[in-house]
């Protein structure tokens, strides 16, 4: 993964102040302590993304909505994002937008970033478990 750009890793923030849309704190926080090319600790395969810009028109484009992407589960061809059409704390949805099925592309509509990182524990327990089962195949 390529070293991250701090004002890119920044873009997510001043984009939802753009908007008048309230931060969620957690997410500031997280996106203070994560080292800048490094998973997000606990939530293997997740990392905060390195350029959200450049993913931003084309996840609104699958979400069929506007979306500011902030995380990827790397390897996993899941991204989350949030919903800029509300004024208050942003829900989040996560998509696949590499599925070729339009209902496959999202996976997960989640009330705030605080379920997000509910779900990213639980994917992140699943493909930690799966691996383990690969290593054991082999």
């Amino acid at each position: 993964m390529k070293a991250v750009d701090p004002i890119a890793r920044q873009h997510t923030l001043r984009a939802l102040a753009t908007l008048g849309i309230p931060c969620p704190e957690k997410y500031m926080e997280m996106l203070k302590a994560v080292p800048a090319n490094e998973g997000i600790p606990g939530l293997y395969p997740w990392w905060f993304l390195p350029d959200p810009e450049a993913t931003g028109k084309y996840a609104s484009s699958v979400a069929g909505r506007p979306v500011l992407p902030f995380a990827q589960a790397i390897g996993h061809d899941l991204i989350a994002c949030f919903l800029t059409d509300s004024s208050s704390e942003p829900s989040v949805v996560v998509i696949n937008p590499w599925s070729e099925v339009g209902a496959a592309q999202t996976r997960a509509t989640l009330a705030n970033y605080d379920a997000w990182l509910t779900y990213a524990k639980e994917t992140s327990e699943r493909f930690m478990a799966r691996e383990k089962e690969d290593a054991d195949d082999q």
